[in-house]
């Protein structure tokens, strides 16, 4: 199993204090048993304990820095593991700094007082991005957030518009294909400030409805999804 690497600094400290197993136990508010199963990656840091280790060692930028990275990289895979025996495969095709970057916007859409721009997510492969959309709304419902997911061609009731304004994450697929009534609506959810996940093959600025350009323009940052990258090997001929 892997050790987190918050868990990794926090051993380094602790061994540069001279602490015995014991002592972080105590330090962390855990006992020695549940303190090895953190340290060897069995059990994941809750909650309580990331405030113990805050409160322990975050004088450290470090630490700080590593607790960040654990909320946003390590815990939500590992968690997701754990409660759905290995859903983290199901979306093993979106690219890990798009899954990283989908999971930053998540995390902060309640650590701001600012309106947060939503994310516009583009690339040549339909599938890729679908992909990519239900892996956010996958990572929202993990979180305890309302979700709507729509598509550009959807036949909207005005309930369904009401929800989709209101909703925590709403989504929408294929705005390249918006109607006029999507574009109503996501002009409505940028009036409310309220950020939104939108994909299409095309470009932002290569959309055909100029007014809805300007408003992604103003509401949301580009996401490119394109397969990762094989690296090329090449052959260097023998020289004779």
């Amino acid at each position: 199993m892997n050790v987190p690497l918050l868990v990794r600094e926090v051993d380094r400290i602790a061994r540069e204090r001279g602490w015995s197993r014991r002592q972080l136990a105590q330090a962390l508010g855990i006992d020695p048993t549940t303190l090895s199963h953190v340290r060897s990656g069995r059990d994941p840091i809750s909650q309580p304990l990331l405030i113990q280790i805050g409160v322990a060692f975050g004088g450290s930028p470090t630490i700080q820095q590593l607790m960040l990275h654990y909320l946003l990289i390590e815990a939500p895979p590992r968690h997701v593991q754990r409660r759905t025996g290995g859903t983290t495969a199901t979306f093993a095709i979106v690219p890990y700094k798009v899954r990283w970057r989908i999971r930053r916007w998540l995390a902060q859409l309640d650590g701001t007082a600012t309106p947060q721009r939503g994310l516009f997510l583009t690339g040549a492969d339909a599938g890729l991005l679908s992909a990519a959309a239900r892996f956010a709304v996958h990572e929202a419902a993990q979180q305890g957030r309302t979700h709507v997911v729509l598509s550009a061609t959807d036949r909207l009731t005005a309930s369904h518009a009401a929800a989709a304004i209101e909703t925590d994450v709403l989504v929408l697929e294929r705005v390249d294909f918006a109607s006029e009534r999507i574009a109503r609506l996501m002009d409505a959810r940028s009036d409310a400030l309220r950020p939104m996940i939108v994909t299409s093959c095309r470009d932002r600025d290569a959309l055909a409805d100029r007014h809805l350009v300007r408003t992604l323009r103003a509401w949301t940052e580009t996401i490119t999804v394109a397969p990762p990258q094989t690296p090329t090997h090449r052959r260097h001929a023998a020289q004779s």
